[in-house]
């Protein structure tokens, strides 16, 4: 609830400003009206990316959106990244996927990810980044290009900020109110039954909510037919079992008119089990998975429209998260190492990694006016601490039986981690006379990382040491009315991401030897590098937008984004008198030298694109969506940058006559093919080869939404997906498949139709019935 004060609103104050930008209130009088509204705390999520789009839960839910992938399938050069087993690690945006895109809910950043990528092809255990029911979500701000100053570590391509739901978005009058809701749905691609419940309260001073969503699900359907094989060509998907439930919970307390403390509780839980039937063979009669996901949030809120002299408002959070992911792996074999020789026996591989947060923010927001200039000042402070750890148990059963007749339990890759941040940002939007604006801002991180070895991780090379390190990151924009209707945008931005836990300190291994003088020495396997620093981005932009009225606005953007310092392992050499010898499988070689793998700041790379993005209402009832984004990139070496997305455009177009109760969106999307010379890589021997198994080729793609609203309380939703039944790939999946023929390592049989299973759904259904009570 907002209660009306005497002073200007941030957020209508801002609506003016790009209001005035066009130039006709300033053709009028030189100087900005004066407004009285209602005022809010400071939006500490609202950013000045020029490029930028959101997306509201009634754009969700009008697109039914029922996948994580769902919520950018409109948003041309924006994707999500798809590993596999274990889901999502993020969204790809200009070249720049996983840690290196910022993802946060209410402000709060998601966990790290755990991905060794030596490790990767045994698909025993990658942490994703999910855990967000979109049911819950109020709104989604896509920012392209770096914009570290709100985002924080991780914007290096850009941002994804989830908002979700608050009570008032469920109640609709200023009075004391109830709702209560049910939404049932359905999608054919996954098969999935889809429940949510909604209550929300006005009582007096306090506001309250609950919303709880289930999902159940199966394996992707594929637009083709396929036998029931096992092995690296198998040409279906695997049997899969997935539910997830989310439950959120608001409480919001109006203490007094400048006065307002709220409370937030999340908890996100989800579950996979598959039938990895393509991994059979070699050792493998059997492969099962089951993993797990979690993500608890609870948060504390203060709001103050203080109105003082150095701040309107100010907004104070508090928020803890636990984010908890486990992999079991469940594998009959036939191997010598079978506990007591009985052959064949169940292995259990138990994996697991934790990340506990806790975040203090304060931000403060002020405005002024002196004479023809405008400025918005936001600026604020924050501390973070996180609590990183994993484990790893292998089980050995005596035959198929439940006895145990083995178990290892060590750390996996990485030691237990305390990173401590603290971060100080200003931002000032300054409006001057003729509409033209300027955005000025700053942000210094500062980061101390502390590991703790335990007698489950030893480290003999001594390079697990405490680090620490700081990074400056800004933002300046400028934006020109060239006539009432056009802007032309400028913008320089700073982005980066600090070295996760995996990149400090995964990995590190040592073994002890003998070297040709008899004497013991210790060789490094792989080093740990507390000296690494951040990866940092620069995005140069440049925009001209047209909006001639409210419904017709169009934007063409081209940039620039130069990365810096990323984060690449590297083989050193070490003691070079070293000489020892090394025998595997009865073949001994000489070794002259310790040498070593270890990360280092080497990588650079530059991607470019144009962007389009642009909605017409060509009448009452029809209004056309065109967007398209082409981007290209390369690494330091000329080498093509396989992270960037291939090419992509849409049209979308609604129907909805004036008075009616119902709406149609038909949506063309045109998915252009990777260039077969953008995936090779120079090799050792010289030689350029691709990397990638199955290059995907185009494809045009059409959909059909539907919705009614059959009574005030009661809507029904239709939607035709892939209408035409097309079978296409898309390359953030395509990407991450390995080779292999069954057993421990790779996906598909090189040479057979293995690939197929990871097409993109057929022709499918999504059907949503909800009911206001």
């Amino acid at each position: 609830m907002r209660t009306a004060v005497n002073k200007p609103s941030v957020r209508l104050l801002w609506l003016a400003c790009v209001v005035a930008m066009s130039g006709s209130l300033w053709a009028q009088e030189q100087k900005l009206p004066e407004v009285q509204v209602t005022a809010e705390a400071p939006e500490p999520d609202a950013s000045a990316q020029i490029n930028q789009q959101q997306v509201t839960a009634a754009e969700l839910n009008e697109q039914q959106a029922s996948q994580l992938a769902d919520v950018v399938r409109y948003s041309p050069g924006v994707t999500l990244t798809n590993i596999g087993r274990f889901g999502s690690t993020g969204f790809n945006i200009r070249g720049m996927d996983g840690d290196r895109v910022a993802i946060t809910v209410d402000g709060l950043a998601l966990a790290e990810r755990l991905d060794p990528s030596n490790l990767a092809p045994y698909a025993f255990f990658r942490s994703g980044r999910g855990g967000i029911e979109l049911d819950s979500l109020k709104q989604v701000e896509i920012l392209k290009g770096a914009d570290a100053l709100l985002a924080g570590s991780g914007s290096l391509g850009g941002a994804v900020l989830f908002q979700t739901k608050d009570p008032t978005d469920f109640l609709q009058t200023q009075g004391d109110e109830s709702h209560a809701g049910i939404k049932l749905g359905f999608d054919g691609a996954y098969h999935e039954r889809q429940f949510s419940v909604s209550a929300a309260n006005r009582s007096g001073p306090v506001e309250s909510m609950v919303l709880v969503s289930r999902r159940d699900g199966e394996q992707q359907r594929v637009p083709h037919k396929g036998d029931d094989v096992t092995g690296g060509a198998r040409s279906i998907p695997e049997p899969l079992d997935n539910q997830s439930l989310n439950v959120l919970a608001k409480l919001q307390w109006q203490l007094q008119p400048e006065h307002r403390l709220g409370w937030t509780v999340e908890q996100f839980k989800a579950n996979a089990e598959a039938d990895e039937r393509a991994k059979i063979g070699g050792t493998y009669l059997s492969r099962d998975t089951d993993d797990e996901s979690r993500r608890r949030r609870i948060g504390m809120d203060y709001q103050w429209l203080a109105g003082s002299l150095w701040f309107d408002a100010l907004s104070l959070k508090f928020d803890w998260q636990d984010t908890r992911n486990f992999g079991i792996t469940k594998m009959l074999m036939n191997y010598a190492t079978c506990p007591e020789g009985i052959q064949p026996c169940m292995r259990h591989e138990d994996r697991g990694f934790r990340q506990v947060q806790q975040r203090l923010a304060l931000a403060f927001d002020k405005e002024l006016s002196q004479g023809i200039l405008h400025q918005q000042w936001l600026y604020g402070v924050g501390v973070e601490r996180k609590r990183i750890s994993s484990w790893r148990t292998n089980t050995h059963f005596l035959g198929e039986s439940d006895q145990v007749g083995r178990s290892e339990a060590f750390a996996f890759v990485i030691p237990h981690i305390d990173i401590d941040q603290w971060y100080v940002l200003a931002r000032d939007q300054v409006t001057l006379a003729g509409g033209s604006q300027w955005t000025l801002g700053l942000r210094y991180d500062g980061f101390n990382y502390k590991p703790e070895l335990s007698e489950l991780l030893q480290d003999q090379s001594g390079t697990i040491t405490s680090g620490r390190f700081g990074n400056l990151s800004g933002q300046i924009s400028y934006q020109y009315p060239l006539t009432d209707s056009q802007q032309l945008k400028a913008q320089w931005g700073r982005g980066f991401r600090m070295p996760s836990a995996d990149d400090m300190y995964g990995g590190v291994s040592s073994s002890t030897v003998t070297d040709i003088n008899g004497d013991t020495v210790v060789i490094w396997s792989s080093a740990a590098n507390p000296d690494l620093k951040a990866e940092t981005s620069q995005n140069l932009e440049l925009a001209w937008s047209w909006q001639p009225a409210r419904r017709q606005q169009l934007q063409l953007s081209v940039f620039r984004q130069d990365y810096r310092n990323l984060i690449e392992s590297q083989v050193q050499t070490r003691l070079p008198d070293l000489q020892y010898q090394q025998c595997v499988r009865g073949e001994c070689t000489l070794i002259e030298g310790n040498r070593y793998s270890q990360p280092q700041n080497i990588g650079r790379a530059r991607v470019q694109g144009i962007e389009l993005e642009s909605l017409l209402q060509l009448n009452q009832a029809f209004s056309l969506r065109l967007a398209g984004s082409r981007q290209y990139g390369k690494d330091s070496q000329g080498e093509p940058l396989l992270s960037v997305s291939p090419a992509n455009a849409l049209a979308s177009l609604r129907y909805q006559a004036p008075g009616q109760n119902w709406q149609l969106l038909t949506t063309v999307q045109h998915l252009a093919g990777k260039n077969e010379a953008d995936t090779l890589q120079t090799q050792a021997d010289g030689s350029r080869t691709s990397t990638v198994l199955q290059v995907p080729g185009s494809a045009t793609v059409v959909d059909v939404n539907a919705s009614w609203d059959l009574t005030a309380a009661l809507q029904l939703q239709l939607g035709i997906f892939n209408l035409f039944d097309r079978e296409y790939y898309r390359w953030d999946r395509m990407r991450f498949i390995y080779p292999g023929g069954g057993g421990p390592r790779g996906d598909v049989q090189p040479g057979t139709d293995g690939y197929r299973r990871f097409a993109e759904p057929g022709r499918y259904i999504k059907a949503s019935v909800s009911y206001i009570f």
